[in-house]
């Protein structure tokens, strides 16, 4: 008995049958949807396509606000390192606007003394700037 060859064998890309909801054979660069390798997660911070990163997500993307403390600091952050949005606004990505927490946990209570009044928002970066 003969071997059937794969219908999608040697294609590129996205691709499932036409009666499951074809979408089309392009992918990256080469895809109709493509914006430069930038997009917008659902929780709104921009995202950057890094797929030599070594924190990037599934599909290769990384935050930008992490790209751009990563740059002004000179090394990658560690998994624990959150950075906060002074202003709470996650597509204000301006190196003064950032915030580096040394742990996830710190960060969270934060937040938890901002909402019960404990405590003042954070008023400056404590990003080292290098010149």
């Amino acid at each position: 008995m003969k071997k059937r060859i794969p219908w999608n064998k040697g294609k590129k890309g996205l691709q499932i049958a036409w009666n499951k909801g074809m979408i089309g054979y392009h992918a990256g660069k080469e895809h109709y949807h493509w914006q430069g390798g930038k997009r917008i997660s659902s929780q709104g911070y921009i995202e950057i396509k890094s797929p030599e990163h070594p924190f990037k997500n599934k599909q290769g993307y990384v935050p930008k606000h992490r790209l751009v403390a990563e740059k002004q600091l000179g090394r990658f952050l560690t998994k624990d390192e959150v950075i906060h949005h002074i202003n709470e606004n996650p597509k204000d990505n301006r190196i003064s606007n950032l915030y580096l927490f040394g742990k996830r946990w710190q960060h969270c209570v934060y937040h938890r003394f901002v909402k019960r009044g404990k405590v003042k928002r954070i008023s400056h970066s404590n990003i080292i700037k290098s010149d």
